[in-house]
Parts: C-alpha cells; sequence; structure tokens
C-alpha cells in the first residue's frame, strides 16, 4: 500500500497531488507513466460523500467499492450502513431568482446510508426521474445532511437533478431501486429567498424559514422569549468566560434541557440542568 495526499492548499510534490478530491461527487483516475503506455490503468467514480468516511475495495485489491472506515496503509474495513427508507426529505427553496433552487436529504439513524440508486422526481407520476449516482453517501450526526441542486442541468455534476422546483408550488418524491416511495412532501406556492421544511430535523411538520434558510445544516427557527444578551469571552482570573441569556417577556421560561454550544456541528455540548428557569424581563 501507498498514500498519495490530495491537498490542494500545498504545492504537488511525491506525497501530494496539488488538488483536493470533490466531496459532492468525482472521478480518480490512475495512469501508467508516458514512457509505457500512458493508459488508463484503474478509476473510481462517486457521487457525494459521507464526512470522514472513505470509499475502498472489501476486500482490497479485488472487492467491490462500498464505503469503509479510514485506513490509510492498513487492510479496508466496511462502515456499518443503515436503511434508506429511514431518510426524510428535509428542506427545499423553490423560489430563489438569483440562485438555483435545491433541496435537501436527511438522514436521523446514527449509521451512513447508501444513496446510489435511489431515485428523485418532481412529478409523483414519474418515479425514476433522476438516480442518484453510484458510490453516493449520505453520513449521520452532524453531517446527516446532503444537498441536491434542482437546476436541470445534471451535467453539472452528481449532486445536481435533472429537474427544477415549482414556485407556484409542486412536488419532492424519493423512491427506492424500484421505484417504490421511501419519502415525498407536496408544497404551494413560496416566497421569494424562504425555504420550507421539517422542524426539527425529519419530523411530520412543515414550516417556513423566513430569516433561517438553513442549507445543509439542522433547521431553526428564531426564539423570541429567550435571546443571548452577553457574551465574555476574553478573559483574566478572577473572571471566567461565560454567556448570558436574557427574556424579553412577561412569562418565565423554562431552559431546562436546554443545549449550549460553541460548535454547530456539535450542538448539545452543555445541557442545562433540569428545573433552570428564566425569569420575566
Amino acid at each position: 500500500r501507498w498514500v498519495v495526499d490530495c491537498d490542494g492548499d500545498l504545492p504537488p510534490s511525491p506525497t501530494n497531488t496539488g488538488f483536493a478530491l470533490d466531496a459532492d461527487g468525482g472521478t480518480v483516475q490512475l495512469f501508467d507513466s508516458p514512457a509505457r503506455t500512458g493508459g488508463l490503468v484503474d478509476s473510481v467514480t462517486y457521487g457525494p460523500q459521507a464526512a470522514d468516511l472513505a470509499l475502498g475495495r472489501v476486500p482490497d485489491g479485488t472487492g467491490g467499492w462500498t464505503l469503509t472506515q479510514p485506513t490509510p496503509l492498513t487492510g479496508n474495513l466496511a462502515a456499518t450502513l443503515g436503511d434508506a427508507s429511514a431518510l426524510r426529505i428535509n428542506e427545499w427553496l423553490a423560489a430563489s431568482p438569483n440562485a438555483d433552487d435545491w433541496f435537501e436529504l436527511f438522514n436521523p439513524q446514527n449509521q451512513p446510508v447508501a444513496l446510489g440508486g435511489l431515485h428523485l422526481s418532481d412529478h409523483p407520476g414519474d418515479r425514476t426521474r433522476f438516480a442518484i449516482a453510484p458510490l453516493s453517501f449520505l453520513g449521520a450526526g452532524a453531517d446527516a445532511r446532503v444537498v441536491f441542486v434542482a437546476d436541470d442541468n445534471a451535467s453539472r455534476g452528481p449532486s445536481h437533478g435533472n429537474f427544477k422546483l415549482n414556485a407556484d408550488g409542486g412536488y419532492l418524491g424519493l423512491y427506492d431501486a424500484v421505484g417504490e416511495r421511501l419519502d415525498a412532501v407536496s408544497f404551494g406556492p413560496q416566497q421569494s429567498q424562504v425555504s420550507e421544511g421539517r422542524f426539527p430535523d425529519g419530523s411530520e411538520t412543515v414550516v417556513a424559514f423566513a430569516s433561517s434558510v438553513s442549507r445543509g445544516t439542522a433547521n431553526w427557527l428564531p426564539l423570541s422569549n429567550v435571546v443571548v444578551n452577553e457574551v465574555l469571552a476574553h478573559t483574566d482570573p478572577p473572571w471566567e468566560d461565560a454567556v448570558e441569556f436574557h427574556n424579553p417577556g412577561d412569562s418565565p421560561v423554562p431552559l431546562g434541557g436546554w443545549f449550549l454550544s460553541n460548535s454547530e456541528r456539535e450542538p448539545r455540548r452543555f445541557r442545562l440542568p433540569d428545573g433552570t428557569i428564566l425569569p420575566a424581563r
């Protein structure tokens, strides 16, 4: 085994290509030296990828390609995959005059899911309109969302569909390889630059996100009864870093079970104790 890095921020070297790989899909090709045939030796084409997981042959060198744990210089180890039937169409933006339409899939499970061979459609009568590229995967946890661009231009890459969304109202469906429906949503007329989606992620409730469009990240709505009021981030003893919350309303707000975090990827870093009450005003 031999490993070459693909770091686009560093110049080419004997151990670095000088270019990065596209997480939304691409092709890796290995060619013979010009002094020999210069011909293609091997290649792999893939779709959207799950963060921090690899593609690999299992068993090494001879097996088929699948999602694997990153194992540089050691034997490939297949990742455990979840069930595609749990996937949900989670958010969509169908009225974006100055940009492409898009929609998001969400995986509520703790395991990544294989997307290759599943189908997407903007019409219930055409269940196989767009086939997701082979070797496409959706991660879990903080990386449980993947975005597809609905620009009717699939030639731009595996994350681009062959249909657009209708701002006057439309349909989105997710189907398995034989056309059985896994999830679907119907929506009415859309507001410009306002997305709609499930809140919380993956639930049955659909809301509009007028000020909180969250392409590729967790769906959220701004709160009106609690605000972050003061942040102390640079301290010397005896001071300590701190965050202050304020309740501008006339009723107390129970905060027990809420979470505080300094990372969007890890929203549950600190859980506020049960029984915590934020008084009015």
